[in-house]
């Protein structure tokens, strides 16, 4: 950063008029030049602040591409569960119609025992 100018000779001079010792005013000059040069100035600040903007910019595309990226991951493993479900469901309805015929075969057998039964006693 370059802090502002500063005229050390004019600043000296004024604070010797003012009363104030010659050393004491180079002293106070020397520590406010020394200062002047840690201020940034409306450039410094400007450039910061485009930085940053650039930064931040940066981030948001970043961070657009990441949620993207995770909506995708989240799309891809919804529909495998869906899959995983339906294949699931399926394998239950096929064991269910296998019970049910062979509670039907079970149930026609002992129709026919009691039939038998009946007629032949």
């Amino acid at each position: 950063m370059t802090g502002p100018a500063l005229d050390t000779h004019k600043l000296v001079k004024r604070l010797t008029d003012s009363g104030l010792s010659e050393q004491a005013a180079e002293v106070l000059a020397e520590a406010l030049l020394y200062r002047a040069e840690d201020v940034a100035t409306k450039q410094d600040v400007e450039g910061a602040r485009q930085d940053l903007k650039q930064d931040i910019e940066s981030v948001r595309q970043d961070l657009k591409q990441e949620i993207e990226s995770v909506r995708h991951e989240l799309k891809q493993d919804v529909e495998n569960v869906r899959q995983d479900l339906r294949q699931e469901i399926e394998s239950v309805r096929q064991e269910l119609k296998q019970d049910i015929n062979v509670l039907r075969a079970e149930v026609k057998a002992e129709i026919q025992s009691v039939k038998v039964q009946v007629l032949y006693p």
